[in-house]
């Protein structure tokens, strides 16, 4: 029992000391007592270890105790464990390497925004037209008169109309010309720059012929969308040699175009169609994968890349069939044996209702050449997306707004079918009215006009045309 009351004033006085900093405690010394006493404290310190702890956690003023530490993060080690994570995953995004078919992306998407020009800029063509000197006010080299004249002659607007796109971008000064022919020069640049989406490079290595061919494909299309805006044509002042020649490259350059391009993807178009269907697993190549091993939880995900690649592709081989076939057929010979579309300018309504339909099949079909190398691109990246359900994210909105486009001008192109019937809606005056923003352009001219016009009197229907053989 001694024992035990001498242990625990012992814990008490070593709990004090520990408090208070004291060294009021006694000094061991080298007596048997001190030793034998010594020695019971640290026998029995383990059986009153709860006694210690109670005791040592007692503190000097009385009230809560000492704060023990948190065992929560601190606000800067939760932010640099945020910090290294963000820094982790940086170095694993950046330090992965570009698949074959990440590094022609860029060449494809150059490819897309350079056709969606040439298919935007032409549809532009009868809105900004209307609103240019050329037909305003009849400063022109085809000796058309002016709106305004038209207007207080009582005769209709129209009679002030283009027969040509060439003749729509021969003012190099118009608007037409202006947003039309840059946007042509653009255009071009970034055909050349993509070089066609550089479909000699990826999916599959062109051999030499291959090479060449994708070159001859490359400068097709730079025949129209540079070379006409670039050399206009003079109309009927071609009384020179000089003339002569300027006025032949420009047509010659036009009609290469809307032969060659289409003739060219569609041999493209079809020999790519062989070339995946020959393959086994079919389109494997055409179209590869990120991944090293396919998941078969996601193989329907490369069914559905291969199937947009199929549609895209036979849509492109489709659209060349059907702008070759009306180039020929219909077209040419309709622009060559019309004899009003070579005496500018139109004499009756018959004749205006003629320069209309040309003008309208003309734009339209440049348009379309924009619209193939839309498809082009489409297909282009479905092959470089790597079959990952990510590129859905883009790609399915750029379907669907390029067959919006592309089908708008596929419409206006059928209507020229019946041009006595929607001729002014092909020229965006449905209900023999102009539009707002016309009307707005040309009430600008108000004061400048010699003639003071009232455009909102001007006649715009054409009223004789029901016996027109058009």
């Amino acid at each position: 029992m001694k024992k035990l009351i001498v242990t625990i004033m012992l814990q008490v006085l070593l709990a004090l000391a520990a408090v208070h900093g004291s060294t009021f405690l006694p000094r061991a010394t080298t007596t048997a007592t001190t030793t034998t006493h010594h020695s019971t404290f640290l026998t029995t310190t383990t059986h009153h270890s709860v006694v210690i702890a109670t005791i040592v956690g007692l503190p000097r003023g009385g009230g809560e105790g000492r704060k023990s530490k948190s065992s929560s993060p601190t606000a800067s080690t939760v932010t640099a464990s945020v910090s290294k994570t963000a820094k982790e995953t940086y170095t694993k995004i950046t330090s992965k390497k570009q698949t074959p078919g990440s590094k022609v992306m860029l060449s494809s998407l150059m490819l897309l925004l350079g056709g969606y020009l040439c298919l935007y800029s032409m549809n532009m063509i009868p809105n900004l037209y209307p609103t240019q000197n050329s037909f305003l006010f009849g400063e022109n080299v085809f000796s058309r008169k002016g709106a305004d004249v038209l207007c207080n002659e009582g005769k209709s607007i129209l009679y002030a109309y283009p027969c040509t796109v060439s003749e729509a971008l021969s003012s190099q000064s118009g608007i037409t010309n202006i947003i039309v022919g840059s946007l042509g020069t653009l255009t071009a640049i970034l055909f050349m720059a993509s070089k066609l989406g550089d479909p000699s490079s990826f999916p599959i290595e062109a051999s030499q012929i291959g090479s060449l061919f994708n070159f001859f494909r490359l400068v097709c299309p730079l025949f129209c969308v540079y070379l006409v805006p670039k050399i206009p044509t003079l109309g009927g002042n071609t009384h020179n040699p000089g003339a002569f020649i300027q006025v032949n490259w420009h047509s010659h350059a036009a009609i290469a175009s809307w032969l060659l391009c289409p003739s060219c993807e569609l041999i493209s178009s079809v020999l790519s169609l062989v070339s995946f269907f020959r393959q086994n697993p079919r389109g494997d190549k055409m179209i590869p994968s990120d991944a090293a091993v396919e998941e078969n939880s996601k193989t329907w995900v490369g069914t559905f890349y291969k199937s947009l690649w199929i549609g895209s592709t036979i849509a492109r081989a489709v659209l060349s069939v059907a702008m070759l076939s009306f180039v020929i057929i219909k077209f040419l010979p309709f622009f060559f044996h019309t004899p009003s579309l070579w005496r500018s300018p139109a004499a009756n309504d018959c004749e205006v209702l003629t320069t209309i339909k040309a003008c309208a099949m003309e734009w339209s079909t440049c348009a379309l050449i924009g619209g193939l190398y839309v498809l082009l691109a489409i297909s282009q990246l479905v092959e470089s997306s790597g079959r990952k359900l990510s590129s859905l994210l883009y790609l399915l909105p750029i379907i669907v707004f390029s067959s919006k486009s592309i089908g708008k001008t596929i419409s206006n192109l059928l209507m020229t079918f019946n041009i006595k019937e929607n001729y002014l809606k092909i020229i965006n005056m449905a209900g023999g009215n102009l539009t707002d923003k016309m009307l707005q352009e040309m009430k600008a001219f108000t004061g400048w006009d010699e003639y003071n016009t009232d455009w909102n009197k001007c006649s715009i229907t054409l009223k004789d045309i029901d016996n027109c053989n058009v």
